[in-house]
């Protein structure tokens, strides 16, 4: 048996209990469990830097909290687009740690030439860029558009709507292949919007998780020769 841990890095109760839901719907070999948790403290959304820091050390601690308790998880997964904390928690854990954002973003790039991706806020914009920048991925990105939308507010009635109209106009405008929704919180949004698309809709919560079941049946894990060389927790008081 296999079982992965996906953390969402926010505190709120009742999204961990959608993204529980949520992924007890993702197709996986018989065997895997998937345990989902969320922050004890931390934002209680991801919009800005500041929220991306403040959420990546609080991710830290409640990781730490969970793997070393249990004992018992093969991959661990951040459930946010921004990645926050993901290459430290490379460094302290032996297991294969997934960001969302870099599993959808990968995905994508595996399925077609050209993708775009459509998040929340303006200032996800050039957010996603620098990340996807930062991933050798730049030349394979057709567009990013915000749809000026909290996290929060995904589930009002107009949502859907928004995310489509920019979907829509990534793949008459900007040759977009793909489409990569740009927030986890668009989850419950995927199957709509897929439903509306001639391209293929990549979702990044269960991108993770089925990128992550992917490195633990063959038996990967990250590198420690260079870029994830072991970190020394006792120098954090």
């Amino acid at each position: 048996m296999s079982r992965i841990l996906v953390v969402t890095p926010i505190v709120g109760q009742e999204f961990n209990e959608k993204v529980t839901t949520y992924v007890s719907r993702i197709p996986l070999p018989e065997g895997v469990v998937v345990d989902c948790a969320c922050l004890e403290k931390g934002p209680v959304s991801v919009e800005t830097m500041l929220d991306e820091a403040f959420s990546a050390a609080a991710c830290i601690d409640r990781v730490l909290e969970l793997t070393e308790r249990e004992k018992r998880y093969d991959a661990v997964v951040v459930n946010c687009c921004a990645d926050p904390a993901v290459h430290a928690l490379k460094e302290a854990l032996d297991i294969p740690v997934v960001g969302a954002g870099e599993a959808s973003y990968y995905t994508a790039a595996l399925l077609v030439p050209s993708f775009s991706v459509i998040s929340v806020l303006k200032n996800s914009v050039p957010h996603t860029r620098l990340r996807i920048r930062s991933m050798g991925l730049e030349a394979r990105l057709a567009s990013v558009y915000g749809i000026d939308t909290g996290v929060l507010d995904l589930h009002g009635g107009s949502a859907a709507d928004q995310i489509l109209k920019a979907a829509e106009q990534a793949v008459r405008c900007d040759a977009a292949d793909c489409i990569v929704l740009g927030c986890t919180g668009m989850a419950d949004l995927a199957e709509q919007i897929r439903a509306r698309l001639s391209v293929p809709v990549v979702e990044p919560t269960a991108a993770a998780v089925c990128q992550a079941m992917a490195l633990v049946s063959q038996r990967l894990v990250h590198g420690r020769e260079w870029m994830y060389l072991r970190a020394d927790r006792s120098k954090i008081r």
